[in-house]
């Protein structure tokens, strides 16, 4: 765990530098604290759609599901769950393999990265209320119930994304007739 965080801010660095253009109009709620920032944007160059609600706030993505330190474990140990793994070379250590698992619980994926001595959560593709976020939010709760959730005021558009204001990292939202119909998680992935 000692490594992960010098990694996360070389891999934000690098990320900052090498962005493309974006053309994000922001709009701050009433309360100055960072984590009630809002954006919305107008078009991004990325996967998501033009009307996007982007919550910045970086708690949002530190251990989005709540698994703790060890989300492999607790993964696999779920009685339905079956896993597939692939092994690549350490990037920043000599003579080391990591290892990548995918996860499938019923209709549920997660992918888990492991080096050494730590593992975590590098994607998610959650598609039942089995898996809550950190935050409470969990599939089929309506966009009143998240605004409450996330403490925001604004207008609920059928995709939100819930972002690390460091990394790039996010939690995304799809909504159907007002309800939330899949939750995904990008990670962090060197």
């Amino acid at each position: 765990m000692k490594l992960r965080p010098f990694i996360i801010l070389l891999l934000g660095l690098t990320i900052s530098c090498s962005q493309t253009t974006e053309k994000i109009t922001e709009s701050a709620s009433d309360n100055t604290n960072s984590s009630d920032k809002t954006t919305k944007t107008e078009m991004v160059n990325s996967d998501s759609p033009k009307d996007t609600l982007i919550i910045v706030d970086s708690e949002f993505t530190i251990d989005p599901f709540d698994f703790g330190e060890n989300p492999l474990k607790r993964l696999t140990s779920i009685e339905s769950s079956s896993t597939n793994y692939q092994t690549y070379k350490n990037p920043h250590v000599d003579n080391q393999i990591d290892t990548s698992f995918q996860v499938t619980i019923n209709v549920d994926t997660f992918e888990v990265y492991k080096t050494a001595s730590e593992n975590w959560v590098t994607a998610a593709d959650i598609n039942s209320d089995r898996f809550p976020t950190r935050q409470g939010i969990r599939i089929g709760m309506t966009k009143s119930e998240i605004k409450e959730q996330l403490k925001s005021a604004d207008n609920f558009p059928d995709f939100i994304r819930l972002q690390n204001l460091e990394v790039l990292e996010w939690i995304d939202l799809k909504f159907v007739n007002n309800r939330l119909e899949k939750i995904e998680f990008k990670g962090y992935m060197d």
